[in-house]
């Protein structure tokens, strides 16, 4: 709140003081002005974040799907924003989309539990159990180390042990004590393989990254056809929240394969894209 008055005439003989006074001042009058007016400059998709996590708790969900989508048809999208969104469409019964959501914020957000937990629970509730072929139990620990660190700290690591190593190996080559040198060519050949795992567990983050994120089939059930053509054999039945991996495109039809090996074809509107 502003305060304005007249400044008393008596004041005024002391100019130079109180001009040096709120010099001194406004820096902070600065700062508090933009702390108390931040809200009322809030941008539109904070407000219709706003409006979305109000709705959500009020148990609009009808309403907070709306404004979720709203926000992400402006162009912005985030992890928490497809998170809430897959939440939305959980409590209103539609599990394809909240599978969805879910897959999509997991993408954003890999190394987030709440996500995990909420896609699995999700999936525990489709009609179509699919079980993928046994794995060596090597692949699975390397999926595991994988997703333990957040991948920015991996790059930064790399970065760092990279800059060590380098230093390490300047180093070896000036020292002329044999003891010393001996100690620093150990330390560069341990940081340079470190500084190799690291850049290989970069590596299987960014192709888990970019591989083929599939798709999930929305509608209550779907026929797979053994040929882009409705009047083609039916060789098996899907049902909503199913996660598939789109071959090719045809056409309106895409080719999909699931889990177990399985594949066929599907009209492209029975699935949306993750």
């Amino acid at each position: 709140m502003w305060i304005t008055g007249k400044v008393p005439v008596k004041t005024r003989v002391f100019g130079d003081s109180a001009s040096l006074r709120i010099r001194t001042l406004l820096p902070y009058l600065l700062l508090f002005s933009l702390i108390t007016a931040g809200p009322l400059f809030a941008s539109p998709i904070d407000e219709l974040a706003r409006q979305g996590d109000d709705a959500y708790r009020e148990g609009e969900y009808l309403t907070a799907i709306d404004a979720y989508t709203r926000v992400l048809s402006s162009g912005y999208t985030s992890g928490p924003v497809l998170f809430n969104l897959g939440n939305a469409h959980f409590k209103a019964g539609h599990l394809g989309s909240a599978i969805l959501f879910y897959e999509r914020a997991q993408r954003a957000m890999p190394h987030n539990k709440d996500v995990r937990y909420n896609l699995d629970l999700a999936r525990a509730r489709t009609v179509d159990r699919i079980q993928p072929p046994p794995r060596l139990p090597i692949w699975n620990l390397l999926d595991w180390a994988r997703d333990l660190v957040n991948p920015k700290v991996t790059a930064i690591a790399a970065w760092v042990i990279a800059l060590l190593s380098a230093t390490s190996f300047v180093l070896m080559m000036l020292v002329r004590k044999p003891l010393f040198a001996k100690l620093l060519r150990g330390s560069t050949i341990g940081l340079t393989a470190l500084f190799l795992l690291t850049i290989a567990f970069v590596g299987l983050r960014i192709a888990a990254d970019h591989r083929d994120p599939g798709a999930i089939v929305m509608t209550d059930a779907v026929d797979v056809h053994s040929a882009p053509d409705p009047t083609s054999l039916t060789t098996f039945t899907l049902h909503e929240g199913t996660k598939v991996v789109v071959v090719k495109q045809l056409s309106d039809w895409r080719e999909v394969r699931l889990a177990d090996g399985r594949q066929g074809w599907l009209p492209a509107s029975s699935c949306e894209v993750i």
